[in-house]
């Protein structure tokens, strides 16, 4: 009686072969090399000068610090700080804007209403019905320390065992 089992290995082995044959042959006949996808896609400028510079609305309208916003309006596209936007007297870090959305990262600043103000160029805009909320949130401000003579210390020849938990939780 013959052995089977070689000749079911070189069947076994002929396929995943032939699979990595047509795998390969699909991922080079559809790279073909002629598209060039951009690193950097280039930024819509869609400010009308035509209109007047205008503050339409903003989403969301509460928050917490460096969670993001959209402003939707007419302004102009801005890559030299010319445009800024202020949540009360604290400016907002702007990451895109394209005339008419900008979007950008919530400040710290003082907790309930706050009014927006879009600044171009030194001239300030803002709208009765664009108003934000900012929620405070709460933060660790000292994990651990060791409390010696003098109050609470941090060195570095101090052990692990010594140390204790002091003030948790504190408001940014």
């Amino acid at each position: 009686m013959k052995n089977i089992e070689p000749h079911y290995l070189y069947i076994m082995k002929n396929n995943k072969l032939y699979f990595v044959f047509l795998f390969l042959s699909i991922l080079f006949a559809s790279c073909n090399g002629e598209e060039v996808i951009e690193k950097w896609p280039e930024i819509g400028n869609y400010y009308d000068s035509s209109k007047p510079i205008e503050l339409k609305s903003m989403s969301p309208d509460w928050g917490r610090i460096n969670d993001s916003f959209i402003i939707k309006g007419n302004f102009p596209v801005d890559t030299t700080g010319k445009v800024k936007v202020f949540f009360a007297d604290k400016e907002a870090v702007i990451v895109n804007n394209n005339g008419n959305e900008l979007y950008g990262l919530i400040p710290k600043q003082m907790p309930g209403y706050n009014e927006i103000i879009l600044e171009v160029e030194g001239k300030k805009y803002t709208s009765d019905n664009v108003k934000f909320k900012y929620y405070q949130t709460q933060s660790v401000k000292t994990i651990l320390g060791k409390f010696g003579e003098d109050g609470w210390t941090s060195s570095d020849d101090s052990k692990i065992e010594e140390f204790r938990m002091n003030e948790c939780t504190g408001k940014e």
